[in-house]
């Protein structure tokens, strides 16, 4: 039997800049656009259909990332961004990007930032399966009004409910010995939520993360 090899090991390790399980997470795309209207920077945002998965809330254009359509995930931002807004490749300018968000509910998203050279968004033929209206907000009212935050309790709880209601274990705590903590509810984490009140609505979650991380890169 042939004796473990530490040293084989170390070229093996990855370099660190990678996330560790990323293929069981959710793999998404956004794409933060900025427009130009009069003179003026805006963050154009949408509010997402009734009939879609998230109803009703305020995003940014962005979805799902496709090994069978996108070769990268700025294709992925390209290819949402066409799709939800309706405008041309030619009006999409991507140039830079922000860190790997790890979201808390089970999602990695990648974040794209860049223009779109079209200012007349009301021309913009969204589709309105996944977009029921899209806004803009100049960038210098989010300068000028901080966001507000909430602190969630996030629970960790070692069985779901059935179709009926009942308790199925997911993870067997006490058949394991482990702590009797474990075999109930226990705390994770406290996550921060933000918000920002605007005259076109409430952006909040992960919308509102990313615009509050680009404030603060502006600001430095």
């Amino acid at each position: 039997m042939n004796s473990f090899n530490y040293r084989k090991l170390l070229p093996e390790l990855p370099d660190g800049k990678g996330i560790l399980g990323r293929e069981k997470f959710f793999n998404s795309v956004v794409f933060v656009p900025f427009v130009e209207i009069d003179g003026e920077w805006n963050l154009l945002f949408q509010q997402r259909s009734s009939t879609i998965r998230q109803p009703d809330e305020v995003s940014f254009p962005g979805g799902g990332f496709s090994s069978k359509k996108d070769r990268s995930c700025m294709d992925t931002a390209i290819r949402e961004t066409i799709e939800e807004l309706g405008i041309p490749r030619e009006s999409i300018v991507i140039e830079g990007r922000l860190d790997s968000l790890v979201a808390p509910m089970g999602a990695i998203i990648e974040i794209f930032v860049g223009r779109i050279t079209d200012s007349d968004i009301n021309s913009f033929n969204i589709n309105k399966d996944e977009v029921a209206k899209i806004f803009a907000v100049p960038f210098r009212w989010f300068l000028e009004n901080d966001c507000e935050t909430y602190k969630l309790s996030l629970e960790i709880k070692p069985y779901m409910m059935d179709s009926s209601g009942e308790k199925e274990t997911v993870f067997p705590a006490k058949e394991l010995g482990l702590p009797e903590r474990y075999a109930g509810p226990w705390k994770g984490i406290f996550h921060e939520i933000h918000l920002y009140r605007t005259e076109h609505g409430v952006i909040w979650g992960l919308t509102a993360q990313i615009v509050r991380e680009l404030v603060r890169i502006a600001k430095k």
